[in-house]
């Protein structure tokens, strides 16, 4: 019962009163009646109001986004431009998230900076913590700034792409805590096809045991999402079948996910911590090994990341023969939304061929 049916039933009410038939008992009687139904229509509507989300990164959200097309729009924890290793949120987005329902985030490994605002979610709210779930694809954390390229190929017969060690079980509440070897796993779940289906799964089905009301829009959305997902793959790996014998350099490991659907081979990383820029002496030892590689296999190109800062890549670069271009992991520049992932892969997509098709050397440099 909405507003307006309430007003009905009291302008009925307020016409009867006149007749002079009309009873005291019975005035009372009916004006219980309807504040009765007053309250429960606020309760069912409090009921079925849609569940509040809020969501850690980018591209997590576009997942999510797609799950709740038609219904709701997610709260998104990390405004877009900051990276998702460190970040300090605003009061207002804190509040958002003690106030939701649901709350979709990797983990405290790869989150830190939201561990405090999400132990300090409501008790009843549905904690998501993807690095935790069993169901998704997890890899390890490669080491070094350069390694081994045959290392990094994936065996066929490990066709799940599960790692040897996953990490953890699926965690109750608020009272999550980093396993010994949760630093060894890596975040970027998001940058395969096959998670991204999962992580919607995951989320589609938490979302209807809190939203029954809507399990069947929630249901279609998944199913045509993966499609799309389904399709996409397929014109990635028909995009980069080429390249499975090019080796290139990223600014930091975020792409491994990526490269073992898609088999591309990554030589090794600028940093192993992309918010702090390598020391001289670093990029001194990482350039005679660049060099080394370079003339035992040949580099194509080395990788920036918009939201860091580039020099060291311009260091690296300066005096070989190898290109220099751009690489997004988490939707920089792009519009929040459902269609976010799609374009951040698609995107990677396109580097990675530029990268590995270009033949001018001092391309882009």
């Amino acid at each position: 019962m909405d507003l307006t049916d309430f007003l009905v039933v009291i302008k009925s009410i307020c016409f009867q009163v006149n007749n002079p038939r009309f009873s005291k008992y019975r005035f009372f009687k009916q004006c219980v009646f309807a504040v009765a139904i007053l309250l429960f229509g606020c309760q069912q509507g409090t009921l079925m109001a849609t569940p509040k989300v809020a969501v850690s990164t980018l591209p997590l959200h576009s997942l999510v986004s797609m799950v709740m097309d038609g219904v709701g729009e997610p709260d998104l924890m990390m405004p877009s431009g900051q990276s998702p290793h460190h970040q300090s949120l605003l009061p207002s987005t804190v509040r958002k998230v003690t106030k939701s329902d649901l709350i979709v985030w990797v983990g405290p490994t790869h989150e830190a900076s939201l561990t405090r605002a999400i132990r300090g979610a409501k008790q009843e709210a549905v904690v998501i913590t993807l690095i935790n779930e069993p169901q998704l694809i997890r890899l390890p954390v490669r080491t070094g700034d350069l390694w081994d390229m045959d290392h990094n190929h994936h065996s066929e017969d490990d066709s799940d792409g599960h790692s040897d060690k996953e990490f953890g079980d699926e965690e109750s509440g608020h009272q999550f805590q980093a396993d010994q070897d949760s630093g060894r796993m890596d975040g970027h779940v998001w940058l395969s096809t096959d998670n991204a289906k999962t992580i919607i799964r995951i989320v589609a089905e938490r979302l209807r045991g809190l939203d029954r009301e809507n399990a069947g829009v929630y249901a279609k959305n998944m199913a045509s999402a993966y499609v799309r997902i389904d399709n996409l793959q397929l014109e990635l790996k028909d995009q980069l079948a080429t390249f499975d014998d090019h080796s290139y350099l990223v600014f930091h490991d975020a792409y491994q996910y990526f490269e073992a659907e898609f088999g591309l081979y990554s030589a090794g990383v600028v940093s192993m911590s992309p918010e702090r820029s390598p020391s001289a002496r670093s990029l001194m030892g990482l350039r005679e090994l660049v060099e080394q590689i370079n003339s035992e296999r040949q580099l194509v190109c080395i990788f920036r990341e918009p939201q860091f800062k580039s020099s060291a890549i311009d260091i690296l670069a300066e005096g070989n023969t190898i290109s220099a271009f751009e690489l997004d992991p988490v939707g920089i520049g792009i519009d929040p939304g459902k269609e976010l992932w799609f374009t951040l892969m698609k995107n990677l997509g396109n580097s990675f061929e530029l990268c590995m098709g270009t033949q001018n050397p001092e391309a882009e440099k």
